[in-house]
């Protein structure tokens, strides 16, 4: 019986160990809007490239210390990407506007459609931009904060 409480008590320590470490190596940030991104350092830092919309809103981004990927979602008001067409390559289908980018030297890729967009470096996974954004408490609360 003390062998069995004393394995449990292991797994659960090695467990939370896992996640406690995982959540230091791979933070995750939000941001009401694009001044607030910028006032947390992130662009100085190259974690966010200096060309995302200055409309962006209801911002989401996660990126991991040891392997440099990064994932972002946000709002932007869809005629602003002047930067976004002045640094990078773009491709439109008829499901999206495609940016592709050099920042850092890694190649980033910035999807959009109706004022959505999905920033990931190589390395990041793909989030699903618009499904994934709509659907997420952070957006609910950020649309909420937005209305006051």
């Amino acid at each position: 019986m003390k062998t069995l409480v004393i394995s449990i008590l292991f797994i659960i320590v090695t467990v939370v160990s896992y996640e406690y470490i995982y959540f230091l190596e791979q933070p995750k940030s939000y941001f009401k809007n694009y001044a607030s991104l910028e006032k947390s350092g992130l662009i100085k830092r190259g974690w966010v490239p200096n060309f995302i919309p200055k409309s962006a809103t209801c911002i989401y981004e996660q990126h991991d210390l040891d392997t440099n990927w990064v994932k972002m979602t946000f709002k932007f008001d869809p005629s602003d990407t002047s930067l976004m067409s002045a640094a990078c390559t773009v491709q439109k289908n008829q499901e999206a506007i495609i940016y592709l980018c050099n920042d850092w030297g890694s190649k980033i890729k910035i999807i959009t459609k109706n004022g959505y967009a999905q920033y990931s470096s190589p390395g990041s996974s793909q989030l699903s931009h618009e499904a994934l954004f709509v659907q997420s408490r952070w957006h609910k609360i950020c649309e909420i904060m937005n209305r006051r």
